[in-house]
């Protein structure tokens, strides 16, 4: 059937789009459309509106692939695209926009960005000079997480905790979770890194818990509470002298990194900026079953305090069956795993 008329175009293209809000009524159409229409049209159904952080289920499929089989491209592509968003949305900072529309406008950058490329906001340290970096030595990070997804799938049971101490810009938790949903064992991952702090201060405000809703959406108003004890940052020495404008930066990429790592993943997440807070808010959980961390001897780590945690952490689940994985630089300046 030939498609002639131009406001019948219209028409189509704007159910469509209205019927690609719900995946079950995408599916229920896509057939019928297939039979009438282009293929430029049916590119329209099964994908959600931007702000509901969703891809075509195909989409999601190559995502995963390339996360587990090729993660030194993906990880070279997101440092790239996360390093750009960032320029764009530094560059507003010298317009006289308000904290909402400066907000507004960086959500709108990176689903520019996140329309090319669904998971940029995944990273890890690539820091030329360190040993650990997958970009210089992928065999040490690549046997690091083999290792622990073996750990995971010996446990044939699901799902499995796992706390990923530094666990940073969630690269590497991403694809040991991906991995390991794929042999349909889910992962509950519980990062702890410092670098958490300011979004789940926003989150705190906001009163929403320490795990992260995919579903969850963004709301400006989230992250105005935070600003308004601004001067209370001035203790820590990361966060001294930060703007209000990098503050709504810095959790605006925080969540879409969380809600990324979700949509990959097929896992459920758990956000902590320190150890204690984890202890805290788990006292009533079966203790982890896996422990990890990598890379625990920067400057943010000894902030974290990572190497006193993971001693305490293992201590406390030595007769719990507990498994704990710690890829570190040597004294000969090599990487080690140490388990």
């Amino acid at each position: 059937m030939k498609y002639r008329k131009k406001t019948k175009k219209i028409i189509i293209v704007a159910i469509c789009s209205f019927l690609s809000t719900s995946n079950m009524y995408a599916r229920m159409f896509e057939g019928l459309i297939a039979k009438c229409y282009p293929q430029n049209i049916l590119s329209l159904l099964c994908t959600k509106s931007s702000n509901q952080l969703s891809y075509r289920d195909s989409d999601i499929s190559t995502i995963r692939e390339k996360l587990i089989f090729s993660p030194e491209k993906v990880l070279s592509e997101n440092i790239t695209d996360e390093e750009r968003f960032l320029s764009k949305c530094k560059s507003l900072e010298s317009k006289d926009l308000s904290l909402k529309e400066f907000h507004t406008e960086c959500a709108k950058i990176l689903m520019r960005y996140q329309s090319k490329n669904p998971i940029f906001l995944l990273g890890e340290c690539t820091r030329s000079s360190c040993s650990l970096s997958r970009l210089c030595n992928s065999d040490q990070r690549n046997n690091f997480e083999k290792k622990i997804i073996s750990a995971h799938l010996e446990r044939q049971s699901s799902p499995v905790d796992h706390v990923s101490l530094g666990s940073s810009s969630l690269f590497s938790e991403a694809r040991i979770a991906t991995t390991i949903s794929s042999e349909v064992i889910v992962v509950a991952m519980h990062g702890i890194d410092l670098q958490y702090f300011l979004y789940m201060r926003c989150r705190q405000y906001a009163q929403l818990p320490h795990k992260i809703d995919i579903d969850d959406t963004t709301d400006p108003v989230r992250h105005m509470g935070l600003l308004l004890n601004h001067q209370k940052l001035n203790r820590y020495r990361k966060f001294k002298n930060l703007t209000p404008q990098q503050i709504i930066l810095d959790c605006l990429t925080a969540e879409y990194r969380a809600k990324q790592f979700l949509k990959c993943s097929k896992s459920s997440l758990y956000l902590y900026e320190n150890v204690d807070y984890y202890l805290d808010q788990n006292r009533t959980r079966s203790f982890p079953k896996i422990i990890s961390a990598a890379d625990i001897d920067d400057g943010m780590s000894r902030d974290l305090k990572a190497t006193e945690a993971v001693i305490k952490l293992k201590e406390s689940n030595r007769d719990n069956g507990t498994r704990c994985f710690v890829l570190e630089v040597g004294q000969d300046g090599e990487a080690a795993i140490v388990s």
